[in-house]
């Protein structure tokens, strides 16, 4: 009789999905094992059960969290602002170069006349609006941008030098409540 389950050969070391002879599978001899199907990774070794749970080296998990925090400065997240019209709403900014440096240049033309325009993302509609805004209103958009993006700098800081996958999951923890 046969049983459909994900099998490891321990002659071979390959995990795969098969049949696995139900007869035969407690003889020593038999070179397929039937292995969880939880949905996690597992790994051959050479003493019974013959198969662990492939846990992620500290290396991998940092270079995941790295790519994570990366991702994150390209994500937009909406930020709230008023235009000189009194009219305030969400507008998508990203924590990218040219975002930031957008935002510089928005500062700079309004500490010298005052206000400045570029074209924004609304959050309600998704298309791009020119607005006009205030010196305090870009300087407070500004605020937000810099407290997120030396937020993603320390943690990626952090991350490069943590020494355990303790430290690297408690990043983890913050960066998902971001």
């Amino acid at each position: 009789m046969y049983k459909n389950c994900k099998i490891l050969n321990k002659n071979t070391g390959e995990i795969s999905y098969g049949q696995i002879d139900t007869e035969l599978k407690n003889l020593p001899e038999y070179e397929l094992i039937e292995i969880p199907d939880d949905g996690k990774v597992y790994e051959p070794i050479k003493n019974p059960p013959f198969y662990q749970e492939k846990i992620a080296g500290i290396e991998e998990y940092r270079q995941e969290l790295l790519q994570n925090i990366d991702s994150l400065k390209q994500t937009p997240f909406p930020v709230s602002i008023t235009d000189i019209n009194s009219e305030s709403r969400s507008y998508y900014v990203d924590l990218q170069d040219e975002s930031i440096l957008r935002l510089l240049v928005l500062v700079k033309k309004a500490e010298i006349i005052g206000q400045a325009s570029d074209e924004f993302i609304n959050t309600d509609t998704g298309e791009a609006q020119y607005k006009t805004f205030s010196l305090a209103a870009i300087q407070g958009v500004q605020a937000e941008v810099i407290q997120k993006d030396d937020f993603l700098k320390l943690k990626a800081n952090q991350v490069k030098n943590a020494g355990t996958t303790a430290e690297l999951e408690a990043i983890e923890q913050e960066l998902s409540a971001f």
